[in-house]
């Protein structure tokens, strides 16, 4: 791949800030990782691209924009504590946010830090019941894998994997 840009001098991004809403838009997660400074390089470089670059706030307790918002088909999001900029910005672009309760399965279990394999398709951590259960009431089929070792070190899928697959038009 060539390397069309990097952050330099006190901009500071990190790549689960970056999230493709879609073909044309990316939401780019300003807090704790990502600063000012490495959206509005970003947002240039995507512009340059025919891409926009929508700067949403990062949920203080949260590391990046991925432990707040994880797309699982085109027109919805599980969200799990998510700012008022997220749930405008998903509005503004149609994509139903679908909220997750701060709980003992979604911050200990990590319920919510999961992998979208296929539209309406996720892989989740095992032994959250009642996350799961939210999940298929929504019409999500869900997988389950133990990964309690990996939830040791304050992770779980959706730390494990980077994009799969993007179609572009």
């Amino acid at each position: 791949m060539p390397i069309l840009a990097t952050m330099g001098g006190q901009a500071c991004f990190e790549g689960a800030d970056a999230l493709w809403l879609n073909a044309q838009t990316v939401l780019v997660g300003v807090g704790r990782r990502t600063n000012q400074l490495a959206f509005d390089r970003l947002s240039r470089i995507l512009a340059d691209q025919s891409v926009q670059a929508v700067p949403v706030e990062v949920p203080a307790t949260s590391q990046h924009l991925l432990g707040a918002l994880i797309f699982v088909d085109e027109g919805r999001a599980l969200t799990l504590r998510a700012t008022p900029s997220i749930h405008a910005a998903l509005a503004a672009h149609g994509v139903l946010a679908l909220d997750l309760p701060v709980d003992e399965e979604t911050v200990r279990g990590r319920a919510a830090n999961l992998l979208t394999l296929a539209p309406g398709q996720v892989l989740m951590p095992a032994g959250n019941p009642r996350t799961q259960g939210r999940l298929e009431a929504w019409g999500i089929a869900c997988e389950t894998v133990e990964v309690g070792e990996y939830i040791k070190a304050a992770g779980a899928l959706g730390c494990l994997a980077g994009p799969l697959h993007r179609a572009l038009p």
